[in-house]
C-alpha cells in the first residue's frame, strides 16, 4: 500500500521552438526513432526506406505543429 500518492506532469516541448529543452528532446527522439528501425521494419510490411521518409516526415513537422511531450511524475511513500 503506498500512503501520500502525488502524480503530476510536465509538458516538455520537442523541437526548437521550444528552445535548449525542446532540441534536446528532439535528439532524444530522433535516436529513438532510429533505433526502433529494426523492429519497426520487422513487424510490417514497409521497408528501411519506408520508414525512414516516414521519420523525415515526422520530423519536419515537429516545429511546425508544436510537438510536445508530457512526462508524468509521482511518488509516495510505502506504509
Amino acid at each position: 500500500m503506498v500512503n501520500n500518492f502525488h502524480a503530476s506532469y510536465v509538458s516538455t516541448p520537442i523541437g526548437s521552438w521550444g528552445g535548449k529543452l525542446g532540441r534536446k528532446y528532439l535528439s532524444m527522439w530522433k535516436a529513438l526513432m532510429q533505433a526502433s528501425l529494426p523492429l519497426y521494419v520487422s513487424s510490417t510490411a514497409q521497408s528501411e526506406e519506408e520508414y525512414g521518409m516516414l521519420v523525415s516526415r515526422c520530423m519536419e513537422e515537429i516545429d511546425v505543429t508544436r510537438s510536445f511531450c508530457n512526462v508524468w511524475i509521482c511518488n509516495g511513500q510505502k506504509r
